[in-house]
């Protein structure tokens, strides 16, 4: 079981790498892309607790938790980037709510709103877009990451996170991509990584 594990954990991270230099982009973030279909795989892979004991009970692992994050960024970014083209007025309504709404438990310090609030921001996103696979993979990573925010206890990582969140929701608000996708690459790969890191 370990072994199939640790090589699901190096796939994420060869299909990472591969998005960074640009191959396979022609099929990655269409709505049957094979790298998309291989990540739900992944997702469903790292998520099913009968599988990974580690993720039934006791603490997390760490390592499974940061591929999770990372994907769960990427796949949220791909939405992103086909959502905006698309926003009608309450479009831009509906996602600035949402962003406002993962604001605000982050500022009460809600390790399970904060969860709850993150996924469904994200597959806001990906409903806009309309892409259920997108969907579907959110909504199993969802869980793990949440885990990991009960241990979020650092006073900057909260205010880090209502920071990013307050971003995400102003550039939606003027439907700017690219200062949307920098604020969730700051969400997911500076605030959560450091979250884990002090969980480790």
């Amino acid at each position: 079981m370990l072994r199939v594990a640790h090589g699901a954990t190096a796939r994420s991270r060869r299909i990472r790498r591969q998005k960074r230099r640009g191959q396979g982009a022609s099929t990655e973030w269409s709505g049957g892309g094979t790298a998309l279909v291989e990540w739900y795989e992944l997702a469903r892979l790292n998520a099913v607790p009968g599988r990974h004991p580690k993720l039934a009970g006791g603490p997390p692992d760490l390592d499974r938790v940061r591929d999770a994050v990372a994907l769960f960024g990427d796949v949220w970014i791909g939405s992103v980037r086909h959502a905006m083209p698309l926003l009608a007025a309450d479009d831009v309504t509906y996602l600035v709510d949402l962003a406002e709404d993962l604001s605000d438990v982050a500022a009460d310090r809600d390790a399970s709103a904060f969860c709850f609030a993150l996924r469904a921001l994200a597959a806001g996103f990906a409903r806009i877009e309309g892409n259920v696979m997108r969907v579907a993979v959110i909504d199993i990573l969802g869980p793990q990451i949440g885990r990991i925010a009960q241990h979020t206890r650092d006073a900057r990582d909260w205010d880090d996170s209502r920071r990013c969140a307050d971003a995400i929701g102003d550039a939606v608000r003027e439907r700017d991509e690219t200062l949307t996708c920098a604020a969730i690459v700051t969400l997911v790969d500076d605030v959560l990584p450091r979250v884990i890191d002090h969980a480790d």
